[in-house]
């Protein structure tokens, strides 16, 4: 990595992974469709808002999954064989870092520019996997699901499922630290639209398949 060579091959790997974090599995899984997710829902490209077009609830649940699933793979894929070319867990966080900022585009950059992009949510589970043992991950979808059952809110299961593995790696000062600890502040960020209309009262809660739905 000190030479010259080196320097260069991790700029190139830099920036192939900022763009296949770019690429839009949401709008590209709305368009096969037929649907224009930009304006549907938020309008946002992400799983969730996806998810809100499916016309039953298995379509809804499969939409999710499958945005989450291509998204994560993305991330997955990039981050672990991009990071074959270096020891260094530091530069191996930053290639994940890469992944994540081009998935949450905050530089506004000209490709799909028109394109609300996602949380991060999914795009930081594709790297920590690809970082960390499973048991990171295992403990997240954990504190997630335990979220999502007591507030009944997908944002703030996202982001306490992100800052809970954060907060695994700083315990045991995992390798994989710098890429959790700057997920969390990126996903927070990314959902104070959410945060926002938790407060009026607007945001959507969640409804477990078996319960009835209220008249």
């Amino acid at each position: 990595m000190d030479t010259p060579t080196g320097i260069l091959l991790f700029l190139i790997s830099l920036i192939a992974s900022f763009f296949i974090g770019l690429i839009p599995s949401g709008f590209l899984i709305g368009k096969i469709r037929g649907v224009d997710i930009t304006k549907k829902g938020s309008g946002n490209i992400g799983a969730t808002n996806v998810a809100r077009t499916g016309k039953n609830k298995l379509e809804k649940i499969f939409l999710f999954g499958l945005v989450l699933i291509l998204d994560a793979c993305k991330a997955f894929l990039a981050v672990h064989f991009l990071s074959m070319f270096f020891e260094s867990a530091i530069l191996k966080n930053l290639l994940g870092v890469a992944v994540l900022l081009g998935n949450t585009n905050p530089f506004s950059c000209e490709l799909f520019s028109g394109i609300r992009r996602g949380k991060g949510v999914a795009t930081s589970i594709g790297v920590i996997l690809a970082l960390a043992h499973p048991f990171f991950l295992f403990g997240g979808i954990a504190a997630f699901l335990a979220m999502l059952y007591m507030e009944r809110y997908v944002s703030v299961a996202s982001v306490s499922a992100v800052v809970f593995v954060f907060a695994l790696t700083l315990i045991v000062f995992h390798d994989a630290l710098l890429f959790t600890a700057i997920a969390s502040v990126v996903v927070y960020l990314r959902h104070g639209e959410n945060f926002s209309r938790i407060k009026r009262n607007e945001e959507p809660k969640v409804r477990f398949f078996w319960e009835k739905e209220k008249n």
